[in-house]
């Protein structure tokens, strides 16, 4: 199993707590999903639900696993990420800019890290950074 360490960050910013995180191909149903190249497509909030729509690279033991199509690197697939009845969620970054590709497709980057402990998830991407407080996220295919 691989953890991270890092600081926690607090509403008081002078204030940090050590943790220890998990990576998110650790979690039940997120094994072989590589989301480093994957490519968030739009973010989706209500008041008790988060959903993180993704171009998500599902790696050669996924079992939903295709080659890679004629020009892309990986086998991509279009998925919801979705944090339902969280307890809190913490923006600790939400600027949300989008790229134009050369294909003129649109997307909000990479998701850098998603990373979580006890419930406890941290996601951030380019220009964003959240923190929330839930059950287990469900993964849903589009």
């Amino acid at each position: 199993m691989c953890f991270w360490i890092g600081l926690r960050r607090t509403r008081n910013k002078a204030a940090y707590l050590w943790y220890v995180m998990e990576n998110y191909y650790n979690l039940k149903g997120f094994e072989d999903l590589y989301f480093e190249d994957s490519f968030l497509l739009n973010i989706e909030k209500s008041k008790t639900r988060l959903s993180f729509i993704v171009e998500i690279v599902l790696l050669e033991n996924y079992h939903l696993y295709q080659a890679p199509k004629a020009g892309e690197q990986h086998c991509y697939k279009q998925g919801k990420i979705v944090f339902e009845d969280f307890k809190s969620v913490s923006w600790i970054s939400e600027n949300f800019e989008t790229t134009i590709n050369i294909d003129g497709s649109e997307d909000m980057g990479n998701i850098d890290v998603f990373n979580f402990s006890s419930g406890k998830y941290h996601l951030e991407g380019s220009w964003w950074e959240v923190e929330i407080e839930s059950p287990l996220p469900k993964l849903s295919w589009l």
